[in-house]
């Protein structure tokens, strides 16, 4: 025989989406970099007016292993301070010397070929960036299928 407990059984369900709910709003709000990379020996040489902050959105950053490739590609560029990368929404933000590097020559970094088997790839593509927190966002290529009827 089953022996009888107070606890209502419908609370049990009730509380674990709550608890689930509850995580994943604030797992939302103060989301954890996928990868990060920083040079401390960088950062600390580059002047406060040279230092700034871009941010990417890039397709083909979607796991760890694709996170790291791209941070190992940016960081073959001189002043490349730190590396940021989220697989949630496929951003990237990454300090850099602008005394060094362009956000244009990171793009170009970002966007290279590779040769697999003989065949071109192209691992990564910039959809947007803002070359500074304060600046506007600038649309490279959009993933919105064009219908015949907008031609």
């Amino acid at each position: 025989m089953k022996p009888e407990s107070g606890v209502n059984p419908i609370i049990i369900p009730i509380f674990i989406v709550l608890i689930f709910s509850a995580c994943s709003y604030f797992a939302w709000f103060f989301r954890m970099p996928t990868y990060y990379h920083a040079n401390e020996e960088l950062i600390k040489s580059a002047t406060a007016a040279d230092y700034k902050t871009a941010e990417f959105e890039v397709n083909g950053v979607v796991c760890l292993g694709t996170s790291k490739t791209f941070a190992k590609w940016l960081d073959e560029l001189p002043g490349i301070l730190s590396i940021k990368t989220y697989t949630s929404n496929r951003f990237a933000e990454i300090g850099y010397d602008a005394s060094k590097v362009s956000a244009d020559e990171m793009i170009i970094s970002i966007e290279r070929e590779v040769n697999v088997d003989n065949e071109k790839l192209k691992p990564f593509s910039v959809m947007r960036y803002r070359e500074s927190q304060n600046s506007d966002w600038i649309v490279l290529r959009t993933n919105k299928k064009t219908e015949v009827d907008e031609l």
